[in-house]
C-alpha cells in the first residue's frame, strides 16, 4: 500500500513533532526530516532551520498547559518501546535458531521488566496530569 503525498506529509509532521518532543537525541533525525522535505542544500539555511526550531519548540512548551505531562505520556508510550523492546524482540526474532536458548529468555525477562517500568511511567505521568488538571481548577 502506498499512501498519498499528502498523507506523507501527515505522517512527517507527526514524526517530527514527536521527535522534537522526545529528547534531544532525536532532534538531528528530525532536522535531516525538515531538511529533506524542504529539500535545504544550504549550511546556511540549515542554521536558520534549527533556529527556527528553536524558536518554536520554545513558545510551544512556554504555551501549551501541562506540556511537561503531555510528554511525559508519549515518552512513556513510545520511548521504552522503541529504545528497549523492539530492538531487543527484533534480535530475538532474527537470531532465534542460533542465540543460546538462555539468551533467549534473559531477552525476554528483559522486555517484560522495561515493559512494566513503561507501564509505570505512563500511570504516573496520567496521574500527574490529573492532579495538576485538578489544581488548576
Amino acid at each position: 500500500m502506498v499512501l498519498s503525498k499528502a498523507a506523507m506529509y501527515v505522517v512527517w509532521v507527526f514524526v517530527i513533532i514527536k521527535t522534537a518532543t522526545e529528547a534531544a537525541v532525536y532532534n538531528q533525525s528530525a532536522f535531516v526530516i525538515c531538511r529533506d522535505i524542504l529539500g535545504i542544500s544550504k549550511r546556511s539555511y540549515d542554521i536558520l532551520l534549527r533556529l527556527v526550531w528553536v524558536v518554536v519548540a520554545t513558545l510551544v512548551a512556554m504555551y501549551i498547559p501541562f506540556f511537561g505531562d503531555l510528554t511525559a505520556i508519549t515518552g512513556a508510550l513510545s520511548v521504552t518501546p522503541l529504545s528497549f523492546v523492539y530492538p531487543v524482540f527484533f534480535w530475538n526474532c532474527k537470531h532465534k535458531h542460533d542465540a543460546p536458548k538462555w539468551r533467549i529468555r534473559f531477552h525476554y525477562v528483559f522486555i517484560a521488566v522495561w515493559v512494566t517500568f513503561g507501564t509505570a511511567a505512563l500511570v504516573g505521568a496520567i496521574w500527574s496530569l490529573i492532579i495538576n488538571l485538578r489544581s488548576k481548577q
